[in-house]
This record gives C-alpha cells, structure tokens and sequence, in this order.
C-alpha cells in the first residue's frame, strides 16, 4: 500500500509505541498496514542491546532466554525487556540472575511484561523460585546464569 493514504498513518517500522484500534505503517522490508486489537509497543526486527544496555557487574545485556519482550509502561513510554535481573543470596554470595527464564509458562511471562516489569513491582514467589531454581541449575554447569 503506497500512497496519500499511508502518509496520513504513522509509521512504526522503526519500532515503538502503539495504541489498541489504531493503525500504523510497519514493516522493515516495505510498508505494511498494522492496527493491532491491545495498546503495546513494536520492535523491529533485528532488535539487539546497545552499549548501554548493560548489568550490575558493567557485563553487556544480551537477548536473554525469551527474546526481546515489549514493555509498555503506565506513562505510555515503551521499551523492551530481555532478562529483568535481579540480585539474589546464592550460598551466601549476592548474584545477579534474570527472571525472564525458559521455565515461566506464557501466563507468567505476560504477567512479568505488562504488569510486574513496567509497574516496578516485586516479582512474584513462584516466578522468583523459577527463576532461582533455573540459575542455579545453570550455574552447576559451570555456565553463566544469563543466556549470553
């Protein structure tokens, strides 16, 4: 669709945030036609951590075990979450290990991106036990609690 029309609709091929029964171009290979049915936030394609998206320690961010998630927060600002870390007492040594682990099931994880995670709010016990659980069978291999 190219056109007067699509100069009329914003474009997000770039990426960011959208609103719930609005259209807007996306589409990194040409413009496509997007109205999604929820507010939410689109990530272009290709989407990788820059030089500021690092951790505690200083280490680079990467794209964690479930890929770039979108975040829409309560002031309307977008952003995207891969790892959510958090510091936990593992034998008596502080560590750093990501929430967004391979074992939530799709309730958690959307619980983690649209509420938890922009709210700012604890994470819950059971994804917290998940998360943990997950580290440390990570680290027990001799690997990096992290993905990459």
């Amino acid at each position: 669709m190219r056109g007067p029309e699509t100069a009329l609709i914003p474009g997000r091929a770039e990426g960011g945030g959208v609103n719930a029964n609005s259209p807007y171009v996306v589409g990194e290979k040409g413009p496509e036609v997007f109205m999604p049915k929820q507010d939410g936030t689109i990530v272009p394609v290709g989407w990788t951590p820059n030089e500021l998206d690092k951790r505690t320690d200083g280490s680079k961010k990467g794209n964690g075990f479930l890929g770039v998630l979108p975040i829409k927060y309560p002031d309307g600002s977008t952003g995207v979450a891969t790892e959510y870390s958090v510091g936990v007492n593992m034998d008596g040594q502080e560590v750093d290990i990501p929430t967004l682990v391979p074992t939530l099931t799709p309730e958690e994880t959307n619980l983690m991106v649209t509420d938890v995670i922009p709210g700012r709010k604890q994470v819950p016990e059971p994804i917290m036990k998940k998360a943990i659980e997950h580290a440390r069978g990570r680290i027990g291999q001799g690997l990096s609690p992290f993905a990459d």
